[in-house]
């Protein structure tokens, strides 16, 4: 597993991560990176405006997609991998 956040104020929910030995990355520019998804096993993708917090669960309007669609989830693991190469680790924080 291996996840990547915002560097400020996220910090305080992937600290907890990062301390169970899940490779974690952080996006310390002041351009944050806005994505939202996750791939599950390599396949099966989810993505949308869902923020994975109580409120996009309890109160907001939001969309989440769910496809074991293998072209999409390939763009995305593609794109997760750009990203992880971008970002630095906490630990080189």
């Amino acid at each position: 597993m291996a996840v990547i956040g915002f560097a400020s104020p996220s910090m305080r929910l992937i600290n907890p991560i990062y301390f169970r030995s899940i490779a974690v990355r952080t996006d310390n520019s002041s351009f944050y990176m806005h994505h939202k998804f996750v791939i599950i096993d390599n396949t099966r993708l989810l993505n949308g405006s869902f923020n994975w917090t109580r409120q996009a669960i309890t109160g907001n309007q939001e969309n989440l997609l769910v496809t074991s669609d293998s072209q999409l989830v390939c763009l995305y693991k593609e794109r997760f991998a750009k990203l992880w190469r971008q970002y630095k680790t906490k630990k080189d924080q």
